[in-house]
């Protein structure tokens, strides 16, 4: 549910200022959430980094059983955490 807080977030700051500039006709309201929207997208969004510097051969098995243990964790972070 954590993933999903920040886009939500930043929707419902677009939406408010759409519903505040059409059915308000307030453009100073729409501008705020807007501006606010904008700045939850730009500086809290997500920080996605998929590359990865493998310093070992990759063994499929340890992969599967890091995954395994670990429910939701991607193919990168199980190399990630597999790694010395």
């Amino acid at each position: 549910m954590k993933n999903y807080i920040r886009p939500v977030l930043t929707l419902l700051c677009v939406a408010l200022a759409a519903v505040a500039y059409f059915a308000f006709s307030n453009i100073f309201v729409a501008l705020i959430f807007a501006a606010c929207g904008v700045m939850l997208w730009a500086f809290f969004g997500e920080k996605y980094d998929a590359s990865v510097e493998i310093t070992k051969k990759v063994d499929p098995r340890e992969l599967k059983e890091y995954r395994r243990q670990h429910p939701g964790a991607s193919i990168t972070d199980a190399i990630r955490a597999t790694q010395p």
